[in-house]
């Protein structure tokens, strides 16, 4: 019997798209499969849309209470039956032939955890996406390398594994563990890190799923001064936890190039190659340093550490003590120039109004009674 595939859509406030996310589903060249939808207590008529969708293999969640996407990933997740899991947002689309090309890579490849696809960047209206400035027209164009280096390039460059595209073994999903619900920006991110601790993955280098992007609108992925806050700092405790997890021979494999001593082979060595990665690399290009010091500071009562560090690494107890005076703030001062920005458009807005007030008429007759009021209160006979 053909294997059995739970694909979950999430769906929230996408009335517009949602249809097109399930009719791309309905219209795989490979048909034994359930869907899954949810609708995360809607505003707008998604859990209408959903409910006129009539297949039997439709399962839909309505939610009274909008408790986010990774919640409703997770409610999905527990209820899937499937042999594999895959995942498509609800304003996204998937090509007739992806599940079937990524279920002939499974078969073929079974060491492999999960399988991703390259992906076409669509906007608002289902146009092809060309202009770069819109959106990083080949970030999901992710080439195949293995796991370690996988987790490298991740660290470097982040995320480029399309979360509409993934295809993974459920055996591996419940083993790994469901979507952790403290990542809201992050969520599928830390999910590969995750993965690639323990399984390779397969890309597809083919364009299977078209992802849509906004110029603006209010979801997670939008690129706002809250979004971007939220984002680093889930970044932060991600990598935290690669470096805390990752095997000693893996990290020296995978991060061979950013090694101070290429031919780093002790306990303490690693250590201090893992700070000095984290140290010496800016994550998506911020100046980042609280990752290092975190490693840094959760490390350094190990005494064979310290020495190795200030002794063969020749980072001093006075380096490490300007190191954790240096970098107080936990995100870059560029994700405070919206803010910035806005506060100076507030203060020409009120210099101009306060401008206008004190050119107006009505202000020089206040001026004017201003000065003569004490002189109507003053008695005759003074």
């Amino acid at each position: 019997m053909k294997p059995l595939v739970s694909v979950l859509i999430p769906a929230y406030n996408h009335e517009q798209y949602v249809g097109a996310a399930i009719e791309s589903v309905l219209n795989q060249t490979y048909e034994n499969f359930e869907l899954l939808i949810s609708d995360d207590c809607s505003t707008d008529g998604t859990r209408h849309v959903i409910s006129s969708c009539s297949d039997a293999r439709i399962k839909t969640f309505f939610f009274n209470e909008n408790g986010g996407t990774v919640n409703s990933l997770n409610v999905l997740l527990e209820a899937a039956k499937g042999d594999y899991i895959a995942v498509l947002g609800s304003d996204d689309i998937w090509m007739p032939e992806k599940l079937e090309k990524q279920l002939e890579v499974m078969a073929n490849m079974p060491d492999i955890a999960a399988c991703f696809t390259y992906s076409e960047i669509i906007d608002n209206v289902s146009n092809t996406v060309t202009d770069s400035s819109v959106f990083p027209l080949d970030i999901f164009n992710f080439n195949n390398c293995n796991r370690e280096d996988m987790l490298c390039r991740l660290f470097l460059t982040g995320n480029h594994f399309c979360h509409s595209s993934v295809l993974i073994r459920t055996c591996a999903h419940r083993e790994i563990g469901e979507y952790k619900i403290q990542y809201r920006q992050l969520h599928d991110f830390d999910l590969w890190v995750r993965i690639l601790l323990r399984y390779p993955v397969y890309i597809i280098e083919e364009k299977l799923v078209k992802y849509r992007v906004f110029s603006t609108n209010d979801n997670v992925s939008n690129l706002t001064q809250e979004n971007n806050i939220r984002l680093f700092r889930e970044a932060r405790y991600i990598f935290k936890n690669m470096f805390n997890e990752i095997s000693d021979a893996d990290f020296v494999a995978g991060f061979k190039p950013c090694l101070v001593k290429s031919d780093a082979k002790t306990a303490e060595q690693i250590m201090c190659e893992k700070f000095f990665v984290l140290w010496n690399y800016s994550l998506w290009k911020y100046e980042y340093k609280l990752p290092a010091l975190d490693y840094l500071m959760s490390h350094i009562d190990n005494l064979s550490f310290f020495e190795c560090l200030t002794k063969e690494y020749n980072f001093s107890l006075n380096d490490i003590y300007k190191a954790t005076g240096d970098y107080l703030s936990d995100c870059p001062k560029e994700f405070f120039q919206i803010d910035l920005n806005a506060l100076e458009s507030d203060c020409n807005t009120l210099r101009q109004e306060l401008d206008n007030i004190h050119n107006s008429r009505m202000w020089k007759y206040y001026c004017i009674l201003k000065k003569i009021k004490p002189l109507l209160r003053r008695k005759p006979n003074e």
